[in-house]
């Protein structure tokens, strides 16, 4: 929050900020807001100051502080969106000879580190 929301919308009072000035900081963010200077943050990274700062915000709204929240009024952008894609086929392999090392991929694929994998 010190990083990226406090130098774009701190010097702001609360009771002038408007869904304008944290549309503005999410499209530049989205453009140019890697800390490193390397691009900008993913989707996923802006909706997540959006949570921080809607929740902030609403509890301006209820004490009274403001009168709506800003945050209802701006476009977020989409998260990175993860595929998982499994055929048919490859739900179960089995040694119809061998039952007993019948295995289930969807098992294999729960144990693996990445939670959204792609079957083969």
């Amino acid at each position: 929050m010190k990083v990226h929301l406090t130098p774009t919308l701190g010097s702001l009072p609360v009771t002038t900020l408007r869904p304008e000035h944290i549309q503005h900081y999410y499209t530049e963010a989205l453009a140019s807001g890697r800390r490193d200077g390397k691009g900008g943050l993913s989707g996923l990274t802006v909706r997540k100051h959006h949570t921080i700062l809607h929740k902030a915000l609403g509890f301006g709204l209820k004490h009274g502080m403001l009168t709506r929240n800003p945050c209802d009024g701006v476009d977020l952008p989409r998260g990175r969106s993860k595929k998982l894609t499994i055929r048919v086929s490859d739900f179960m392999i089995c040694d119809i000879s061998m039952p007993q090392f019948c295995y289930n991929k969807m098992f294999i694929l729960q144990l693996s580190k990445s939670a959204w994998a792609t079957a083969l």
